[in-house]
């Protein structure tokens, strides 16, 4: 029987370095059932780095 999950709210969060990161949220989502989210972040800094976190 196929492992079934539970729909997931996650926040995604930015950082500009890894090395010393400061993890900021940019949003909060639910995932959907295939457990995928859709985020549209604009004018990014660069480099940009995500993470999704829950809680």
């Amino acid at each position: 029987m196929p492992t079934r999950f539970s729909i997931t709210s996650v926040t995604i969060q930015q950082a500009t370095s890894l090395i010393g990161a400061v993890w900021v949220d940019v949003t909060s989502q639910v995932a959907n059932v295939n457990g995928l989210i859709d985020a549209n972040v604009t004018n990014p800094p660069s480099p940009s780095f995500f993470r999704t976190v829950t809680p």
